[in-house]
């Protein structure tokens, strides 16, 4: 599995690359509504409203996940976990609104999806909860620090699923086995009703860990 943003990457696309297998793009700045600015305020999208996204145009966007889907296909991955939803809650106005902006590139995706992963192989990430970052603190014993926030993080995603889990499968996100709190986010993803991946570095995993969360011949249910 392979991360990335609905519009390439957090930022979009960076225009001017010479690349010719991607879509031309150009920097479309934000503009939040009151309701987002209330709501969506946190360090990732303060830095996405200041710098504005490299956007490919929503007639073009079958060409951008083309160009990215047959690259990772052709290199053996078999899904993606597509983040950054929210970016078109944001960037409608020039495009006929948010929901023809997002008809448009909603279709390249379904449509990308089909042809390089079975149609199935993708993660709306996190899509069904207000969560809050995994890894963001490192300081432990404080209120916002590790324990705390990794609790955070739990809560909001049992309540959303609680709700969403009705229609959808869960997705609590990943987490490293060699965090101080991989024994409370393993145990966590073990009940939630989603899938259980990890973003471990190379060559850094608690096996022994990893390993209480599958059968003993290692199959997973």
């Amino acid at each position: 599995m392979v991360w990335h943003a609905l519009c390439g990457y957090w930022g979009g696309i960076r225009p001017g690359t010479n690349n010719p297998e991607l879509p031309e793009c150009r920097v479309i700045k934000l503009k939040l509504s009151p309701g987002l600015e209330r709501t969506m305020e946190d360090l990732a999208v303060d830095k996405i409203v200041n710098n504005g996204v490299g956007l490919v145009s929503p007639e073009v966007a079958h060409n951008l996940y083309e160009w990215l889907h047959s690259h990772l296909q052709s290199l053996g991955i078999d899904d993606v976990k597509v983040d950054v939803i929210h970016l078109l809650e944001m960037l409608f106005e020039e495009f006929g609104g948010r929901v023809e902006l997002a008809k448009a590139y909603y279709k390249a995706l379904t449509d990308s999806m089909k042809k390089h992963f079975n149609g199935n192989g993708v993660i709306a990430s996190m899509q069904h909860c207000n969560v809050w970052d995994d890894f963001w603190s490192k300081t432990t014993g404080v209120a916002d620090g590790t324990y705390w926030l990794q609790g955070c993080h739990a809560v909001h995603c049992a309540y959303s699923s609680l709700w969403m889990g009705n229609i959808i499968h869960p997705d609590w996100d990943m987490f490293q086995s060699t965090h101080p709190c991989a024994e409370f986010h393993a145990a966590s993803r073990a009940i939630s009703g989603g899938p259980i991946y990890i973003s471990d570095s190379v060559g850094k995993h608690n096996f022994k860990l990893l390993k209480s969360l599958v059968l003993p011949d290692g199959s997973v249910l």
